[in-house]
């Protein structure tokens, strides 16, 4: 089960704003070391960019 479809089940649960988890759950790797390396980890470059 991907990152977003797992967070919508838990906003469900807990009654939570399902806009605000959705964008939580998109954003959440946008500076993954394992995805766009440690320099951009570190620096949070895509995070800055948004």
């Amino acid at each position: 089960m991907n990152v977003l479809a797992l967070s919508l089940k838990f906003s469900n649960i807990e009654n939570a704003n399902k806009d605000i988890v959705t964008l939580i759950a998109l954003l959440h790797d946008v500076d993954d070391y394992k995805l766009f390396g440690m320099d951009n980890a570190k620096n949070l470059t895509n995070a800055k960019k948004l």
